[in-house]
């Protein structure tokens, strides 16, 4: 879990901004667009953009602590029982599922928001398309 924080600091959050300043720069192109019908769709890719946008904060105040909890739980070694220190005791297992169930929530709110954003930009396309 520790090296999958790790990862996602080096490379999902740069992308994410990366990706969230692509789409604010392809609405500022498309609000010039001639055509008016096609220049009134930047609102989609600015709405996408601030939808992307959300998921740093949402990272740093939910996600985030859990991971330092999860570090600071494999450090306490008051947690481990056994001459090899190799398993839990019950209330630390306990402790861990818990701070896992709200991990996979929070990761799942993480996740679901670039969906959204994804849906947002290819809307109006997705719209024209429609009788």
């Amino acid at each position: 879990m520790q090296e999958m924080a790790r990862r996602g600091g080096i490379w999902l959050e740069p992308l994410n901004a990366f990706i969230a300043a692509l789409l604010a720069v392809t609405a500022l192109i498309t609000s010039q667009h001639h055509d008016p019908a096609e220049a009134a769709t930047w609102r989609y890719y600015a709405a996408a953009s601030f939808t992307l946008l959300q998921v740093a904060w949402w990272e740093r105040l939910t996600v985030f602590p859990l991971d330092d909890e999860f570090v600071a739980m494999k450090d306490d070694r008051r947690c481990f029982k056994g001459a090899d220190r190799n398993w839990l005791e019950e209330t630390s297992q306990l402790r861990l599922w818990r701070t896992m169930d709200r991990w996979a929530l929070r990761h799942g709110v993480r996740a679901a928001l670039p969906v959204v954003a994804a849906l947002i930009a290819v809307s109006p396309k997705i719209l024209q398309t429609l009788p």
